[in-house]
């Protein structure tokens, strides 16, 4: 059944072939323009394609190939066969098949799934970037919240240094007034010591001047008592 299957597959391959194939002049110069040795070219998708040991259909078949299976162009036939080379499996093969099968860009079914890898990438990417952007915006908003935080108490601290800057102020008066009346208390003070010792000075002059003057008064009395001494009376009972 798998035989009959790949005969068929086979021979609608042929028949499409036979049917868009151009005269050879004609597919010689559009092979020369269009493939070029050492170029990669992909299988149509329109079915699987024979690759065959020369060129031509009546010669063996070597693989059948896939709709886009990558081939390696190693030689370009005026005839319009290509001979590739098709590598799978640590294996390598070569044969010839029409050019016409070949396109330059991969089937529509590789680049849809390489467009749909493309496109589950892109949304993987785009979910981080949203998750990231989340959690900017909670980091921004915590972050604004401690900022205005910041802010408030930077207005408090600014109040209160003005208030300390103020009283500061007084302070200040309040401390040159306070050194200024400690240095009059101390002039005070040595000029209430030195008006201490001119008052004991003063004192011990006084009580000198009132011992010479009692001094004096004594020693006058004494003068004056050796002068005017009353006489005594004798006594008759002496006289005898």
């Amino acid at each position: 059944m798998k035989k009959f299957n790949r005969f068929k597959q086979l021979t609608t391959s042929c028949l499409l072939a036979c049917a868009l194939i151009l005269p050879v002049s004609t597919v010689a110069q559009a092979a020369e323009k269009q493939q070029a040795s050492g170029a990669v070219r992909y299988v149509t998708d329109s079915l699987e394609v024979p690759m065959r040991k020369e060129p031509g259909y009546k010669y063996k078949i070597v693989r059948m190939l896939r709709s886009g299976a990558p081939v390696q162009v190693l030689e370009v036939s005026p005839t319009g066969w290509v001979r590739v080379q098709y590598q799978t499996k640590n294996k390598t093969y070569e044969g010839w098949m029409p050019s016409i099968l070949l396109k330059n860009q991969p089937i529509a079914k590789v680049q849809l799934n390489k467009q749909i890898e493309k496109t589950n990438r892109l949304e993987a990417e785009n979910n981080q970037l949203k998750q990231e952007l989340e959690s900017l915006k909670k980091r921004f908003e915590e972050t604004d919240k401690a900022l205005k935080s910041i802010q408030e108490e930077k207005f408090k601290l600014d109040k209160a240094y003005q208030t300390l800057k103020q009283k500061s102020g007084q302070a200040l008066e309040l401390d040159a007034e306070n050194k200024r009346l400690v240095q009059k208390l101390k002039e005070t003070e040595t000029q209430l010591i030195l008006y201490k010792e001119q008052l004991s000075e003063a004192e011990d002059t006084v009580k000198r001047q009132w011992f010479l003057t009692g001094g004096g008064v004594l020693l006058l009395g004494i003068i004056l008592g050796r002068f005017f001494r009353i006489p005594q009376r004798k006594n008759k009972w002496n006289s005898l």
